[in-house]
């Protein structure tokens, strides 16, 4: 799983809600913004380019998938910004980001535990002025003005206005009217918490340094050598108290000398909503080289995975390696594979619309 590339000269890794993301800077990387005058410069990642147009082709107005890409990528930018900031912008949680609630193509919000809701409002390069649609006009804590490049590579912070109240709503978000990005912190800061210094946040300028900052890994992304010192992250438990014993039946787990959890994965879609039992387990073979099994199993109680469910294992780029599709009948789908200290990998399990990737770090 290595990273090939002949037109990219610096890997840096970004986040994700849903994910650990690849990020291909356009280099020289600016040291200060140039244009738009003042604005903050983001980069956006090819990963997150390709979820926003996976997203956007969900949208039911085809007139209005365009729009809804540059507004997913423009709550990346912002998300991406404030995270550095300090922050806890929070992308899951965000109506824009839901494959049902975001259909429509025209909400851009992203939820800021510390905040509350940001609208993100995409503007062309040249655009005075942006409509601010009617759904994100109540409910808001500010609106973020970003101008996307037409690649949609970079975004660029223009500034934010706080929300007015419920009488008078934002309905046109104007540049001349924004506040510098630079006193985000200021304006805000009466509804963070106490013990973020938002009032001292500055705009960034080392560029390069705040994209090492976002080199470490995201806090979500499952770190299995420490499954090795007994470390398990929230959410992974041992198989006994998720399955029942019979279940558990030496053809179901190998135990030896194997470390394993699960993890319950809820897939809901318009339909139906059900629940998977996703099964890591670690067989460390040397220092270099650890074999790693996955497993996609039902829920307790459950004989058969659901119909057309679709498993991929997904290398640092964001390919597929090893993919899988259920029929009506299987009781389970396994990968099995060798990966050596510090490499990454994710398991996507898709069902309709719904996606989820969980990430993971040898």
């Amino acid at each position: 799983m290595t990273y090939n590339s002949d037109d990219l000269n610096q890997l840096k890794t970004f986040w994700k809600t849903v994910e650990t993301e690849l990020v291909e800077l356009q280099l020289p990387i600016p040291s200060k913004p140039q244009f738009p005058p003042g604005a903050v410069p983001i980069p956006i990642s090819s990963t997150a380019r390709q979820k926003a147009e996976r997203m956007a082709s969900l949208c039911r107005n085809s007139d209005r998938r365009e729009t809804m890409r540059r507004n997913l990528l423009a709550t990346i930018a912002v998300h991406d910004y404030l995270r550095l900031q300090g922050y806890l912008p929070d992308l899951e949680a965000s109506d824009c980001w839901n494959p049902i609630l975001g259909r429509t193509g025209e909400v851009a919000d992203l939820v800021v535990s510390q905040i509350g809701r940001l609208e993100c409002c995409a503007m062309k390069p040249g655009q005075l002025t942006c409509p601010v649609p009617s759904e994100g006009q109540f409910g808001r804590s500010g609106y973020v003005a970003v101008e996307m490049d037409e690649e949609g590579r970079w975004g660029w912070l223009l500034g934010f206005i706080p929300s007015r109240d419920e009488v008078n709503p934002i309905e046109i978000l104007s540049r001349k009217e924004l506040y510098s990005i630079d006193e985000f912190g200021v304006k805000f800061a009466p509804n963070a918490v106490a013990e973020s210094p938002l009032n001292q946040l500055k705009p960034i300028t080392d560029f390069p340094e705040a994209l090492n900052q976002l080199q470490q890994p995201s806090k979500n992304t499952v770190n299995l050598r420490q499954w090795l010192n007994n470390y398990i992250e929230e959410g992974w438990q041992k198989l006994e108290t998720l399955f029942s014993p019979e279940e558990l039946t030496p053809a179901f787990i190998m135990r030896s000398s194997l470390i394993e959890r699960g993890k319950q994965i809820c897939l809901a879609t318009q339909v139906i909503k059900q629940s998977i039992i996703l099964i890591v387990k670690l067989n460390p073979q040397s220092e270099k080289d650890t074999n790693i099994i996955v497993e996609v199993r039902p829920q307790s109680g459950q004989l058969y995975l659901p119909n057309m469910l679709q498993v991929k294992i997904l290398n640092e780029n964001q390919t597929a390696v090893m993919q899988a599709t259920t029929s009506s009948t299987n009781r389970n789908i396994r990968f099995d594979f060798n990966a050596e200290p510090e490499e990454r990998f994710s398991i996507q399990m898709i069902l309709g619309e719904t996606s989820v990737i969980e990430d993971f770090e040898i």
